[in-house]
């Protein structure tokens, strides 16, 4: 179980990594915007000294910055697709019609999808805010050992966005 843990951390870690590369495409005009003498000094007569670093620091905080709740939310889709997958695959070998049951009872299955996601996502990552220790031990490794896990998690997301696509490809043609 612990393992488990760890592993789901890091790829919580990783996603939140990815928020921070890919957002500084779109912080970039905003780090200009504060550069700006003008800005600056219209900002120190309201004792913001350094504005870029205040914007920084609320976008990329990993206690409660917006990439960690942009991260949030994919880690939250993630363990969903996740879910589906499995679903869709026991369904495939069991034979249980488990796409005519969820629209069956839809409301029913939404409220338990929402729990077991966020009740899960809450219980290994957020709680306490265990993530952030997880992430400072992830720091400490070295370029090999994160290059080597940022591989293994690329993968394992990727195999689980391509089960997902091929679990409904299979579900499609077994219910034939």
């Amino acid at each position: 179980m612990k393992t488990i843990i760890v592993f789901w951390n890091m790829i919580y870690y990783f996603m939140y990594k990815w928020e921070i590369y890919s957002g500084k495409l779109f912080i970039y005009p905003f780090e200009k915007f504060f550069q700006n003498k003008k800005v600056r000094e219209r900002l120190k007569k309201r004792n913001v000294l350094e504005p870029d670093k205040v914007f920084l620091n609320a976008i990329e905080n990993k206690g409660d910055g917006f990439n960690t709740y942009l991260a949030e939310i994919h880690i939250d889709v993630f363990f969903a697709i996740l879910l589906i997958t499995i679903l869709n695959t026991i369904s495939i070998f069991t034979g249980f019609d488990f796409l005519s049951y969820v629209l069956d009872n839809l409301f029913l299955v939404i409220i338990t999808f929402l729990t077991v996601v966020l009740g899960g996502n809450y219980l290994v990552l957020f709680k306490n805010r265990r993530y952030i220790s997880f992430f400072r031990e992830f720091e400490q490794w070295d370029k090999t050992d994160s290059r080597k896990y940022k591989i293994l998690v690329f993968l394992f997301i990727l195999l689980v966005y391509v089960g997902c696509l091929l679990s409904f490809i299979f579900y499609e043609m077994n219910s034939r």
